[in-house]
């Protein structure tokens, strides 16, 4: 148990800094990834505009995100309480590894953190005629910021509202 105390410390730390990296990414990141579909026999030319990681952020339940929060926080007691031996003095056990007392929590942070936001993220976009969205281009309503990635460029806001009343899949 010993040689396992410095890495648990290590696994929490880096466990958090995605949490907070993501938690600050995907509520300021307003970037859609954009698909083109050329036009076949079956449908006419579209573009598929997927919903961006902001709005995904916002829709995703509150539960959801409090409850990865909280999990974060029991990971880290747990931690605490498995590297400083504190569970030898509680648990009269000949077994000492308490180590899922720390990684329990950590998964079911995961699980809530991920759980809810990518489904949202993964299961919503909006179809946008090809005229439509190559007028919105050249009025600069939208920027190309990537390969696949468009932004709105003013405060329209074209892409942002193409999801105002939309039934959000979660």
């Amino acid at each position: 148990m010993k040689n396992l105390k410095p890495i648990m410390f290590i696994i929490a730390a880096i466990w958090t800094a995605i949490f907070i990296f993501s938690f600050i990414h995907n509520a300021s990141n307003k970037r859609h990834v954009v698909t083109h579909f050329q036009e076949t026999e079956l449908q006419s030319e579209m573009y598929k505009v997927d919903i961006s990681p902001a709005i995904a952020w916002n829709e995703a339940k509150g539960f959801s995100r409090i409850a990865a929060v909280f999990f974060l926080i029991v990971m880290w007691m747990g931690f605490v309480f498995v590297a400083t031996d504190l569970h030898l003095k509680w648990f009269s056990s000949e077994r000492s590894d308490y180590s899922w007392f720390a990684f329990t929590p950590m998964i079911l942070s995961i699980a809530f953190f991920l759980g809810n936001y990518s489904s949202i993220q993964s299961s919503n976009y909006v179809g946008i005629k090809a005229d439509v969205f190559k007028q919105w281009e050249l009025e600069r309503k939208i920027e190309q910021k990537g390969a696949n990635t468009w932004k709105d460029a003013d405060d329209d806001k074209v892409l942002y509202h193409l999801f105002d009343g939309k039934q959000i899949i979660k």
